[in-house]
């Protein structure tokens, strides 16, 4: 089975100090090295300095070379701006990515 061309998006809507931010991220972590197309979304509360599992769960991320943007938890318009840069052009082959929300 191979997932070339397969894409998720991670959405952390929790603070990263949060348990299940900390999951979400090491889903993202899982997906990415299955070797899906990975984008990470961080719109909850952004803590001064999360824990040391989140920040290495990061670092793993962005080391795999895989998008990890930050967004104001108040702003939904730029997370429905950058959701809807996930929906295929118009002849674009590949499918719609699959979208988590933690």
């Amino acid at each position: 089975m191979t997932a070339s061309g397969r894409r998720v998006w991670v959405v952390i809507r929790r603070a990263l100090s949060e348990p299940r931010a900390g999951q979400g991220l090491r889903a993202a972590v899982a997906y990415a090295a299955y070797g899906l197309d990975v984008t990470v979304i961080l719109c909850g509360a952004q803590d001064a300095s999360p824990a040391a599992l989140v920040q290495r769960h990061l670092q793993t991320l962005r080391a795999l070379g895989k998008e990890v943007v930050t967004i104001a938890p108040d702003d939904s318009a730029a997370l429905c701006r950058q959701l809807n840069q996930a929906l295929p052009e118009p002849g674009d082959e590949r499918p719609a990515p699959t979208v988590i929300v933690w």
